[in-house]
């Protein structure tokens, strides 16, 4: 079923553009209530999810390659800031870790890329990125109103965006990022910190010259940013319009994580877990996304 739908998405490029079709040149993106946009054009995104430092550079084509012979058209990227930055004020963006090279890469694949910066992002990665020496500075709070993980957090932030622009990989300069995440399946907590990360967001971008909409996922989310979407299948999450009560009635539909399964060695499932984590199979997660673009999903 998958299969005959990226056939069908092939068919129509302007519904299911490549990134190949927009290099070089600056484009727009933006969204209404059924879909992201570019250069005012609705887009349909089928995306998969890969870490720069869970390869290396030598293995990072064959990822992009695969992907594209998969029929992808974007890769959604996570970026692990404890990775980049051990020691505080240290940086490192060189071998796996080198985003820029990453995403680069990427669009030389005529790949779009969803960049999800966080910082917190969960992952399966220790502390979620998170950096161990930022926990140890007294009075920090993490993921809340806290001027100690405000301060660290904007300025990560806005490295990692600087460094992007700097490069000319969001779509303002005809890069292939057309998505940043902040922030990553915050539960409740205070509104001010919410409401905090999407203008954060925003100015780092508007400082850095580049215009692409900002998401945030599964959990609280800002009114200047896109809910979206993560778990085994979202059908719920678009019959009640998103968490925010907006989807599909002034933003579009994005499911950035659609959840397959894993199994530890030697485990066995939890009793009433079976469907979800352990032994998912194919035919199930095509059915989920096939429901999704049915009801209304374009990501």
């Amino acid at each position: 079923m998958l299969s005959a739908l990226l056939t069908a998405c092939a068919a129509a490029p302007s519904a299911f553009p490549s990134y190949s079709d927009f290099a070089g040149g600056a484009y727009t993106v933006s969204y209404d209530a059924r879909a992201l946009t570019l250069n005012d054009d609705r887009a349909m995104f089928v995306s998969g999810a890969v870490h720069p430092p869970r390869g290396t550079p030598e293995t990072w084509d064959s990822w992009f390659a695969l992907a594209r012979k998969n029929g992808l058209n974007m890769v959604q990227v996570y970026v692990f800031w404890n990775f980049h930055e051990p020691v505080e004020g240290q940086i490192d963006w060189s071998g796996r870790a080198n985003l820029t090279d990453f995403v680069r890469r990427a669009a030389s694949a005529g790949l779009f890329v969803n960049l999800r910066i966080g910082p917190y992002v969960c992952a399966e990665w220790t502390y979620g990125g998170i950096p161990a020496w930022l926990g140890l500075k007294p009075g920090v709070a993490f993921r809340q109103t806290n001027k100690i993980w405000q301060d660290a957090m904007e300025k990560w932030f806005a490295l990692v965006v600087r460094r992007m622009a700097e490069a000319s990989l969001f779509a303002t300069s005809g890069g292939p990022i057309v998505l940043v995440q902040v922030e990553n399946e915050l539960q409740p907590t205070d509104k001010d910190y919410v409401a905090w990360c999407g203008a954060m967001a925003a100015r780092a971008l508007a400082a850095a010259g580049a215009s692409v909409p900002v998401t945030m996922c599964n959990g609280e989310t800002a009114n200047s940013t896109i809910n979206t979407c993560n778990g085994n299948d979202c059908s719920d999450f678009l019959e009640k319009h998103g968490q925010s009560g907006r989807i599909l009635v002034d933003q579009p539909a994005l499911w950035t994580e659609n959840e397959g399964g894993f199994q530890v060695w030697g485990g066995a499932p939890p009793p009433g877990q079976e469907p979800y984590f352990w032994g998912r199979p194919a035919a199930d997660q095509a059915l989920s996304v096939m429901k999704w673009f049915a009801r209304g999903g374009s990501h």
